[in-house]
């Protein structure tokens, strides 16, 4: 809980810090944006390792392919999301917005095994 409330203030500190440094160096800011990025990571990497860990364990009592797609389309939903804000926070758009749907699209390749798996369940 109390990472949530540093996440709060580093974050406010770095927004008040790139209205007040837009007007002077604006070169700085994507430079705050992408520091203040690799902090938010770095902060949340720990938690998603108990995470991942408890998913695999409820995993090894069950069927792991369905688990082990639902993990990586929950990672490639993080990742894009995450790309694509960046991105956008930067003024490319376009650029955020190709690489959500890059991951829609990738989402949808890795579930194709699932899907069919559930057809041949309910016509059989």
């Amino acid at each position: 809980m109390s990472e949530i409330f540093s996440l709060c203030g580093i974050g406010l500190c770095a927004v008040f810090t790139i209205s007040v440094i837009r007007e002077i160096y604006s070169g700085y800011v994507r430079l705050i944006v992408l520091a203040f990025s690799v902090f938010c990571i770095a902060l949340i990497i720990p938690n998603l390792q108990n995470a991942v860990g408890f998913i695999k364990e409820v995993a090894s009592k069950g069927n792991g392919e369905f688990v082990e797609v639902l993990l990586k389309a929950l990672g490639i939903t993080y990742l894009c999301s995450t790309a694509s804000e960046i991105c956008c926070s930067v003024g490319e758009g376009s650029v955020g917005s190709h690489i959500e749907t890059v991951g829609k699209i990738e989402i949808l390749a890795l579930s194709l095994p699932l899907y069919r798996d559930l057809l041949e369940m309910t016509l059989l």
